[in-house]
């Protein structure tokens, strides 16, 4: 499952982000995805193919950083997820929805948290998907649970490059950035 949690009180940040929900799974067949309300954002729950939270949760993503840059205090934040869900009366319940829901309050605002339960599902179809969800350690909730979260997205967008002058040796554990090369010219040839 996929939890959108929108960090603007406004009611009409939450109409925005149901709509982006609606339209990130508008290309998936209605019996492969439940898009349920939650009073702090929305629930996506797919209940076949893994694959399909990973990628919605993508494009989401750029959905609501989009609608960030042209809103004012505009935020939201996801987890992603693999448990049981039971709706209820139109209402996401079980541990799925809950370790959703715990996840998303220990993200940033923009960022997609997972489970170590998705990582290991998703990581082990293919490399390329593994190379997406990177450790980030343990995280302690609100509520004192503590939960393995790994983030979804491209590694190299958070994080700072460090260079470290010639002839200067790292700090114990920082790996050296290397220099680049040195590109040499080449010539034009013409006929």
């Amino acid at each position: 499952l996929v939890f959108l949690d929108v960090l603007d009180p406004r009611p009409d940040a939450l109409e925005c982000v149901q709509d982006a929900a609606s339209r990130a799974v508008g290309h998936i067949e209605t019996e492969d995805v439940l898009q349920v309300s939650h009073p702090r954002g929305v629930v996506l729950v797919f209940p076949g193919d893994p694959e399909d939270g990973l990628f919605v949760a993508l494009g989401l993503r750029d959905a609501l950083e989009h609608e960030a840059s042209t809103r004012a205090d505009f935020a939201a934040r996801m987890s992603i997820h693999l448990g049981p869900v039971r709706i209820v009366d139109g209402v996401a319940q079980g541990e799925g929805p809950t370790v959703g829901a715990q996840l998303a309050s220990v993200a940033a605002a923009g960022q997609i948290l997972s489970s170590r339960s998705f990582f290991e599902v998703v990581s082990s179809l293919s490399a390329e998907h593994k190379g997406l969800l990177h450790p980030l350690g343990r995280r302690r909730t609100s509520e004192g649970k503590e939960l393995d979260v790994y983030e979804l997205g491209p590694h190299v967008q958070r994080e700072a490059e460090v260079t470290w002058p010639t002839g200067r040796t790292p700090a114990a554990g920082v790996a050296a950035v290397p220099a680049p090369p040195v590109l040499q010219p080449i010539p034009l040839v013409t006929p």
